[in-house]
């Protein structure tokens, strides 16, 4: 389904962030995250287009989608994205994450739906250089609302702080991350089932990776390092979820070209099994851009994206396989 079936409405000449605007009429539409914006129990697809500082959110039932929203305008200024999206207010609805590194500020957008409730205030980041917010968003500290993550890549530090909303609860402190220059935090999800979310690292390089248990901004207890898949060029994908049902999440490498997966069953900080290696779409032009549980079963299914035009493509998976490959279905604006 193309974007013209999503309301577009001009508002004006003069274009504020958080209004609905026309689109762009560029390819810079990139997929973010699937998370669930409607409170549906099942993932939608957060788009966002950085040259012009625009995203749209589209609701999902399965492996397409039921309402592609409205294009809407981002916060003012150049240099904001969108890395991610959870649930900050806790109405099981999940809400926007803006970054600007340039300016080192982020800003939480809550969302009702493909539609903007609250605009929330500019926040300053960690004070000093090279800090980044980690694309991935989780509970931390057992309250329902999803934190967030900085990685300073200089000097391997990361610290966790606890978000209230929009705002900032409490920034936890700067710990050092593991030894060596190469690792940087990939992404953040709950992997010994104790309802607070814990922090992958990955090292491209080395192809490895670890993870480490947190108890709300403290660190819990540090994993081994662990070798990746065979191979080179294979990357974790930013969202880890539970694929297999245990209550503990899991792991996505993707390599492109050629376009492969594979799911890693973890288990705390070990690895319980390794999923073959599957082929993704047939030609090369597609990566998988995020997961998330797109038909509510309770496990993680894996969303691809594709360039020139934007195209996405949702897959439903069954453990470490594919149940069903969705079709593929136009982007924003795309042709």
């Amino acid at each position: 389904m193309k974007s013209s079936a999503a309301s577009m409405i001009v508002l004006g000449a003069m274009m504020a962030f958080g209004e609905v605007t026309q689109d762009g009429g560029d390819d810079g539409w990139k997929i973010v995250q699937a998370a669930d914006f409607d409170f549906d129990g099942m993932a939608d697809v957060l788009w966002n287009d950085t040259r012009d500082n625009l995203f749209s959110i589209w609701l999902m039932e399965g492996t397409g989608p039921r309402a592609p929203g409205p294009v809407i305008a981002g916060p003012p200024g150049d240099g904001w994205s969108v890395p991610t999206a959870g649930d900050f207010n806790r109405d099981g609805m999940a809400d926007v994450l803006w970054s600007n590194a340039k300016r080192n500020r982020f800003a939480v957008w809550l969302m009702n739906g493909a539609s903007v409730l609250t605009v929330g205030p500019e926040i300053p980041g960690p004070i000093g250089d090279d800090w980044t917010l980690v694309p991935s968003v989780s509970d931390f500290n057992l309250d329902g609302w999803s934190d967030v993550v900085f990685h300073q890549a200089k000097t391997n530090l990361f610290s966790v702080w606890l978000m209230n909303g929009a705002t900032v609860l409490a920034r936890g402190p700067a710990l050092y991350g593991p030894i060596g220059d190469e690792w940087s935090v990939s992404t953040t999800a709950d992997f010994n089932g104790d309802g607070m979310s814990d922090i992958v690292w990955g090292d491209a390089t080395n192809d490895r990776m670890a993870i480490w248990l947190m108890n709300g901004t403290a660190l819990l207890a540090r994993g081994p390092s662990v070798s990746g898949p065979l191979g080179i060029d294979w990357t974790l994908v930013t969202t880890a979820g539970d694929i297999n049902f245990d209550g503990m999440a899991d792991l996505v490498w993707t390599t492109d070209p050629p376009s492969l997966f594979t799911v890693w069953l973890m288990g705390g900080t070990s690895l319980l099994g390794q999923g073959p290696l599957v082929a993704g779409p047939e030609d090369d032009d597609w990566s998988v851009a995020t997961a998330g549980d797109l038909n509510g079963d309770g496990v993680m299914d894996l969303v691809w994206q594709a360039q020139n035009p934007p195209r996405m493509t949702a897959w439903v998976m069954r453990g470490t396989s594919v149940a069903m490959a969705g079709p593929v279905i136009q982007g924003p604006n795309a042709p």
